[in-house]
């Protein structure tokens, strides 16, 4: 999870721009929250 959210949300040019900080920020645990139900859902099927 950890890895994708590394690769798949957060990207270096946006990161490195101050502006759009919190909104990636944000958008990663947003992602990781709903990734983790996702998976939690699953494992009971």
């Amino acid at each position: 999870m950890d890895y994708f959210i590394k690769a798949e949300v957060l990207n270096y040019e946006t990161l490195s721009q101050e502006k759009y900080l919190d909104k990636h920020i944000t958008r990663a645990k947003t992602v990781k929250d709903i990734g983790e139900k996702i998976i939690e859902f699953l494992s009971q099927i």
